[in-house]
């Protein structure tokens, strides 16, 4: 599987300035997945507005990436007995949340998102 869009498109097209060319490449390729995911494998065609959604999406995973673990992490505390717990789980609902926002915005009017 390819990235639906290189550094170029994400430069000169989507005019985006978040992302760093060398840190690119794999946001693409993770962004591609993700949008196959949420378009269940319906995209057979890379159109702007796919290629835009894509570039929206790897923006994204940037800033999650960039914020590190502390902020997408949601503490749990418990208590058994007399022993208290607390232990940290991902925030994968909110950051599939965001990327589904991100990717809406360009990918609406296509219906790639109907279910």
């Amino acid at each position: 599987m390819r990235a639906y869009v290189d550094f170029l498109y994400y430069r000169d097209q989507f005019f985006g300035q978040t992302i760093p060319e060398e840190e690119f490449w794999w946001l693409s390729r993770r962004a591609s997945l993700e949008l196959d995911r949420m378009c269940m494998g319906r995209i057979v065609e890379e159109t702007v507005a796919v290629k835009d959604a894509c570039c929206a999406v790897a923006e994204v995973l940037f800033q999650v990436a960039a914020s590190g673990d502390a902020e997408n992490r949601r503490v749990f505390r418990e208590r058994a007995s007399d022993i208290d717990f607390a232990y940290a789980q991902p925030e994968v609902f909110g950051v599939r949340k965001r990327m589904l926002d991100a990717a809406t915005l360009y990918l609406w009017p296509t219906r790639l998102l109907s279910r």
